[in-house]
């Protein structure tokens, strides 16, 4: 198991647990906690240190429930352990996740995996409509500097994970099939994102992030590719604007529509090869 879930080892939420842990804690408790406070701020900080202020808050209720659940279990077992008069370990329940370690290849391959889905899922944008709050608040963060960039990039990709991946996925994997496992954490994934606009490569991205940490018990790795997904859409949107302020989609930049075609096909393949590559070269293990 990596270092960073040692905390919560002992907690493996099912369905039920995971459902109250994303959408209570996290989306209805964390977002009221961090919404009070930006109030009591007010215009006293920039909308920068706003926006990575609740990327942080926003989490606490979640990761604080979950690690007093995860010492609540640790303290059962320790006591029907001695009740039984056997030996007590500290050994956290096995999941049906593998522990591997990436190599750089790995990870790099990781990183264009996700960018190619990015580019793949960007067509269905045009069947919703984007919010226009939605489409100012992402202006807003896109425009700022390197405390935007951590608040899109580094922050999501380390809070969100170790919740979604890290403990409810891993939750799951212990009791039910991969399949199901995956897809109701991507499901909550999706659905605490609370627009169809991003819900649907959200779940789409969040199967696959799953899919990596079934077979390698990594959260690094996921945690990775969480950080090439959103770090690209930052870079994208800043550079758009910049020298394609015209387009609002990246084929428009691309005026041929043959070479889009192309583009879209080559990209297919490629993420097509990508998997097929990683799951031949990771193993799944039954480590927690």
């Amino acid at each position: 198991m990596t270092k960073i879930l040692l905390p919560v080892r002992h907690y493996l939420p099912d369905i039920l647990q995971s459902a109250f842990l994303a959408l209570i804690m996290f989306a209805f408790c964390g977002n009221l906690i961090a919404a009070a406070l930006l109030m009591l701020l007010g215009d006293s900080v920039s909308f920068e240190i706003k926006v990575f202020i609740s990327d942080i808050i926003s989490f606490v209720p979640a990761l604080a429930f979950a690690v007093a659940a995860s010492s609540r279990n640790a303290r059962r077992a320790v006591a029907a352990c001695s009740e039984s008069g056997q030996a007590c370990g500290d050994a956290a329940p096995e999941s049906k996740s593998a522990h591997g370690k990436g190599t750089a290849v790995v990870y790099g391959l990781l990183a264009v995996l996700v960018i190619a889905l990015q580019v793949l899922l960007e067509p269905l944008s045009v069947f919703v409509d984007t919010p226009e709050y939605l489409e100012s608040l992402i202006e807003q963060m896109t425009n700022g500097g390197i405390i935007s960039f951590f608040a899109i990039a580094v922050l999501p990709a380390f809070f969100e994970e170790y919740l979604f991946r890290g403990i409810i996925l891993r939750g799951l994997l212990s009791k039910y099939a991969p399949s199901l496992a995956i897809i109701v954490s991507s499901l909550l994934f999706a659905i605490v994102h609370f627009n169809v606009f991003q819900a649907i490569p959200a779940f789409v991205i969040g199967c696959v992030m799953g899919w990596v940490f079934w077979k390698t018990g990594s959260i690094c790795m996921t945690m990775f590719m969480h950080f090439a997904n959103n770090g690209f859409s930052f870079m994208v949107s800043r550079l758009s604007r910049s020298y394609f302020p015209e387009a609002e989609y990246s084929w428009e930049i691309i005026e041929n529509t043959a070479v889009s075609v192309i583009l879209y096909i080559f990209m297919f393949a490629l993420a097509a090869a990508i998997i097929l590559f990683l799951n031949k070269k990771l193993t799944v293990r039954n480590n927690g």
